[in-house]
């Protein structure tokens, strides 16, 4: 057997805590290694020291990492981005972040591509990845994408490569059951091929279709993986509400100039969650924007009955207290130089009157709502794994004390069991103030268990639509800003 890849040893530590202790890895060629855990638990630290990086804050203390029998913290700059362009890729768990959103797909994709590469390449890069071969999508830009077509297209630009090594972190996240299989069968195929895959994921279901190797990490630490069982929702479900909290009629609306929505209608009752499924592009994250007065479109939004105004930043300051947002990318959302702490104080002292010692305690207790330590209130966004980030902007909608709570895939990249958690302490929330959620998911299962209705829109929105799309994505700093402005105007 070739051992392409192997950790011995390894130890990073954040000052004195450990943030990954004496892990050990061996892949070899051909092989599908999965790590499971806890979010936090450091997976994604050893995806990213098998490129030889540590994230600002992080050092390496002990342990070996060799790539092709070569270790990549020893090698010079030119070596290590050698290494990187053409035996190693990683796809990151914020993909996004990485592309320029103004590039053409045709040229996000072949700009990795090897000199003598055609346009059948990439086109073959892309069809492996999930994504249509068409010139229409070869001339799209990066920012007319929705989320989860952005995975698919950092997984092209890393297959185009045929690395040696392929290295994803949450790569079914954002992706639909649909194309999650089809992933499935394509990294089986690579595998078989002789690519070595390391994947970080919480989507077990992925890992039992495609992983020769489970690898447990908690805490840090390497850990047998537990399985646990799939809990049945019990059989006397809570008394419903049935005054209508959130209205919507004959909603049309537009991402990237293009309408993605057409004739959509709900009526969400207090105290319920309403789930949005469907296929990447299918519109889902473009009605969450519009029913919170992100995205342009006409038709109505009614809360408790009133008319709301179409944008945000036009409706009184109560009623942007009453309905939140937390967008899909939270990275994109969260200042990068606040601390937890700050992020959480300002909407509990703005709707809250709360004192800063008060803020501080408050703050505190949404973190242990969201299953987050109260240790992270001085840690900064970039500091965060990205399940730690989701829960981060969760929990600053809730310390909003809203009425009507909207997320985007915000258990994409949560373990099973921290989803179960956090969604049973919104089912409490709702059981004690009403509170109403719409989420967006591709996790048909835990729609299922934690919803109380569901619409496809696949279904309804209208035939041969565009896909949704992040327009306002300029560049990561232009994208933060203008996502801040939006939490400033909700919050």
């Amino acid at each position: 057997m070739t051992v392409v890849a192997q950790v011995e040893g390894l130890t990073i530590r954040a000052g004195a805590k450990a943030v990954l202790q004496d892990a050990e890895l061996v892949a070899v060629r051909g092989s599908v290694i999965a790590l499971v855990g806890s979010s936090g638990g450091g997976k994604t630290t050893l995806l990213h020291a098998l490129v030889g990086h540590v994230a600002p804050g992080l050092r390496r203390t002990a342990g070996t990492v060799t790539i092709d029998g070569r270790d990549p913290f020893a090698l010079d700059a030119r070596a290590l981005r050698a290494l990187r362009q053409t035996r190693v890729a990683l796809v990151g768990q914020d993909p996004m972040s990485r592309l320029c959103p103004t590039h053409r797909v045709r040229d996000v994709v072949g700009e990795l591509a090897a000199p003598e590469s055609s346009d059948s390449a990439i086109g073959q890069a892309l069809t492996r990845a999930g994504l249509p071969d068409h010139e229409q999508l070869l001339r799209r830009r990066a920012c007319e994408l929705s989320g989860g077509q952005l995975r698919r297209l950092a997984l092209a630009r890393a297959l185009v490569r045929e690395p040696a090594l392929l290295l994803l972190d949450e790569p079914t996240g954002g992706l639909d059951a649909l194309r999650a299989r089809g992933l499935a069968t394509e990294l089986q195929a690579l595998a078989a091929h002789g690519t070595t895959i390391v994947l970080a994921s919480h989507d077990l279901e992925h890992v039992r279709q495609v992983a020769d190797v489970v690898i447990g990490i908690e805490g840090g630490s390497i850990a047998t993986p537990v399985q646990r069982a799939q809990r049945a929702r019990s059989a006397s479900r809570r008394r419903m509400a049935t005054a209508e909290r959130l209205g919507a009629t004959s909603v049309r609306a537009l991402a990237g100039g293009r309408e993605v929505l057409c004739d959509v209608s709900l009526s969400v009752p207090a105290g319920t969650t309403l789930s949005l499924v469907g296929p990447s592009g299918s519109g889902k994250t473009t009605l969450l924007r519009y029913l919170a007065g992100l995205a342009a479109g006409s038709g109505d939004v009614l809360l408790d009955g009133r008319r709301l105004a179409r944008r945000v930043r036009d409706r009184r300051t109560d009623e942007r207290r009453q309905i939140q947002y937390v967008a899909q990318d939270p990275l994109g959302a969260l200042n990068p130089a606040r601390t937890v702490a700050t992020t959480l104080a300002r909407p509990l002292r703005r709707h809250g009157a709360l004192s800063k010692q008060a803020a501080t305690t408050a703050a505190a207790e949404l973190l242990e709502a969201v299953q987050l330590p109260a240790r992270l209130l001085q840690r900064k966004p970039g500091e965060l794994s990205g399940g730690q980030r989701q829960r981060v902007a969760l929990a600053r909608a809730l310390a909003a004390d809203p009425e009507v709570l909207l997320t985007d895939e915000f258990t994409s990249a949560l373990d099973e069991h921290t989803s179960e958690r956090v969604l049973e302490m919104l089912r409490t929330r709702q059981q004690q103030t009403g509170l109403t959620v719409i989420w967006a998911t591709h996790d048909l299962a835990l729609a299922r268990r934690f919803s109380d209705a569901t619409i496809d829109l696949d279904c309804r929105s209208r035939a041969g639509s565009q896909p949704d799309a992040s327009s306002e994505l300029d560049g990561p700093r232009t994208r933060w800003r203008r996502r801040t402005n939006e939490v400033r105007a909700i919050l």
